[in-house]
């Protein structure tokens, strides 16, 4: 998975949200694209609130995105 992948899903107009899974099988929301910062090894997303401000943020490093999943119609998609 590289950046420019979760770029591109985070610049989508309008913005579908998506899961990001992980090697250990742990998934984080993306609700909202503001919701996501991008470093060079990886990503932060925020965790619980509403809206634009979460409560608090989890980095996720790219090592470890196993796969995206989109919610398209209600059923999982992956990617």
């Amino acid at each position: 998975m590289t950046l420019d992948t979760i770029e591109e899903l985070r610049s989508r107009t309008p913005f579908e949200p998506f899961r990001i899974v992980t090697s250990s099988g742990d998934r984080y929301e993306v609700r909202h694209p503001e919701l996501l910062l991008r470093v060079k090894n990886g990503i932060y997303v925020g965790q619980g609130g509403r809206g634009k401000i979460a409560n608090r943020a989890a980095f996720i490093s790219l090592l470890h995105v196993a796969s995206i999943e989109i919610d398209e119609n209600g059923s999982g998609k992956r990617k």
